[in-house]
């Protein structure tokens, strides 16, 4: 069962259980960014980490260039906050499951580089 849970999404294994072990599963894991819940309809504080992860996100959804996310981030994020806005932000988006993760790292690998 724990080799089952390493590899298979937990819901995957929640329908393809008897009932009766199915209590048995630990609850369904959470991520927790640094600055909270990242929730882009959410009005949050300017230059927040929050805010800059929004930002950070929807620039990386537009499908915007390198150059400018890299350009934008070194203007409006202090050295000391830009490796935990990188990885928070992409782990953030990545946390539906294991492959988008994956994919994330991959696509944005450039971005970890830069962080």
């Amino acid at each position: 069962l724990d080799k089952c849970l390493r590899l298979a999404y937990l819901e995957r294994l929640q329908k393809g259980l008897p009932a009766p072990f199915v209590s048995h599963l630990p609850p369904q894991p959470a991520g927790a960014a640094a600055w909270g819940a990242v929730d882009p309809s959410a009005v949050a504080e300017p230059g927040s980490m929050q805010a800059k992860s929004v930002s950070l996100l929807n620039r990386l959804r537009s499908r915007a260039e390198q150059a400018d996310v890299l350009d934008w981030l070194q203007r409006e994020v202090p050295p000391a906050e830009l490796q935990t806005l990188v990885v928070h932000s992409l782990l953030d988006a990545g946390a539906k499951s294991v492959s988008h993760l994956e994919r994330l790292l991959d696509k944005f690998n450039w971005l970890l580089a830069a962080a």
